[in-house]
């Protein structure tokens, strides 16, 4: 049980974000930062104003897919893995057979270079909303040839590798609106 985790949630609930970026959940995240040598203060926390973006939404053999929009890109990487699938009869490839699981990796190695070469952090960059497209997904899933897989690089040959390091810092807030409608707040990276 995390009992830490659970405290910072029921304040933050209780007191709303401020709680968050300002007084003693402040100061211990701070003084958190400072010994594992990170670099935030608590000016950067009470200068922080969080941005909300409209959720991704697509659709999935008639269910509806919500996630995170950027710049996190699980949202646009599920939707448009989903939406490849949707090109393959994956019931008659067989649940769990070699086909089906080959499949997964191709839409995803697609999925993923389109994620380098196009995902970023919108207040920098323009990502096309055609990553999250049925004909988009239509075209990749056109060029899975089941009798062999794709080399990444033959993918990616226009995206160049960079050190990005091996740290996460993004999270996201989902809350449920008053019409019961989910709500995605993007509160940090």
């Amino acid at each position: 049980m995390q009992k830490d985790l659970a405290k910072t949630l029921r304040r933050i609930a209780e007191q709303g974000p401020g709680a968050f970026y300002s007084g003693e959940l402040a100061d211990l995240l701070t003084a958190e930062m400072k010994i594992g040598g990170g670099f935030m203060t608590k000016d950067d926390l009470a200068a922080y104003r969080a941005k909300e973006r409209k959720p991704i939404h697509g659709t999935y053999r008639g269910y509806d897919v919500y996630g995170p929009p950027p710049p996190s890109s699980g949202g646009i990487a599920v939707v448009e893995m989903l939406n490849i699938l949707e090109g393959f009869d994956l019931r008659k490839l067989g649940a769990g057979s070699a086909d089906v699981r080959h499949v997964m990796a191709e839409a995803m190695r697609r999925t993923y270079a389109d994620r380098a070469r196009f995902v970023g952090d919108p207040d920098f960059v323009k990502v096309p909303d055609f990553l999250t497209s049925k004909d988009h997904a239509s075209r990749w899933a056109i060029a899975i040839d089941l009798s062999r897989s794709t080399s990444s690089d033959s993918l990616a040959k226009d995206i160049p590798l960079t050190n990005e390091g091996s740290d996460t810092t993004h999270f996201s807030i989902v809350r449920r609106r008053r019409d019961g409608r989910f709500e995605h707040l993007h509160a940090g990276r």
